[in-house]
């Protein structure tokens, strides 16, 4: 990989923050790229944005964040940037972590998790998924992962959302071990298409050095995405990769609920794409 790629990836004071870190220093110095960390996130303590933001309690997460990104850098031989955002507004932080993703190759963010994290907008990581256009890798909030020489599973509605998503992992699958591409089709539907040889996901795979395979399975309901997390286990996979608001052909899921159900349910590392 060249030098020009960027990685962007967000800080915050939160213990999960330094295994963020760690995955996107390794990713960074797999694929010569150069690391952004963008430390944004807001005082609980504080009711709203007031004057004399940022507080004296932020400015001090902030100088600690800065000392650690400079020394996970010092460690793993990657060259970056640190940044910090000082907004006391939950909408302007977002805001900010998006337009930083949009100049991003991959964006590294980690799981919300509800009544813990609340330094960060509960939608953030959805708001950047969806609106930056560029891939987003999301860490969950327990675990510890290896993306290198691991299973991955990618799964594949023939959309535009996939194919995005798809071509963002390229980098992440060249690096894993084999790949599963699900088909997940529900009940009483036919799939979106014929399959041919020259649509086939598994061909392009293999063109990047990929050992692929390639499953369809019939499911129902919110079950489509319970059954991407039970073949993750089944796999041992290490990554899913995804289009973000597909409804994989069930629309009663509604626009996007597939998505922040995984998003609320994931167990390792999920790369997205709108």
């Amino acid at each position: 990989m060249s030098g020009s790629e960027r990685i962007l990836v967000h800080l915050d004071s939160t213990a999960r923050c330094a295994v963020r870190l760690e995955m996107a220093c390794g990713l960074a110095r797999q694929r010569g790229a150069r690391l952004v960390g963008l430390f944004a996130e807001t005082d609980p303590k504080v009711p709203g944005p007031i004057a004399g933001w940022p507080t004296e309690a932020h400015k001090a997460a902030s100088a600690a964040s800065r000392d650690a990104f400079v020394a996970a850098l010092s460690e793993h031989g990657v060259a970056g940037d640190w940044y910090g955002v000082e907004t006391g507004q939950p909408d302007q932080l977002t805001q900010e972590i998006l337009a930083a993703a949009r100049v991003a190759d991959l964006t590294v963010l980690g799981q919300h998790e509800d009544g813990v994290n609340r330094t960060v907008p509960a939608g953030l990581v959805e708001e950047v998924v969806i609106g930056a256009g560029t891939p987003v890798l999301i860490v969950p909030y327990a675990g510890t992962f290896r993306l290198e020489s691991a299973p991955s599973i990618i799964a594949w509605n023939a959309t535009r959302e996939s194919a995005h998503a798809l071509a963002g992992a390229r980098p992440l699958l060249r690096m894993g071990g084999p790949a599963l591409v699900l088909e997940v089709i529900p009940d009483g539907r036919r799939p979106a298409r014929d399959e041919t040889a020259w649509s086939d996901p598994v061909a392009l795979l293999e063109t990047w050095g990929v050992k692929a395979r390639r499953e369809r399975h019939h499911a129902t309901g919110i079950g489509i995405m319970d059954l991407l997390l039970s073949r993750l286990t089944d796999e041992g996979a290490g990554l899913l990769v995804m289009g973000a608001h597909g409804h994989y052909g069930f629309p009663s899921l509604g626009r996007g609920r597939g998505t922040r159900y995984i998003l609320d349910h994931m167990t390792v590392p999920v790369l997205m794409a709108h």
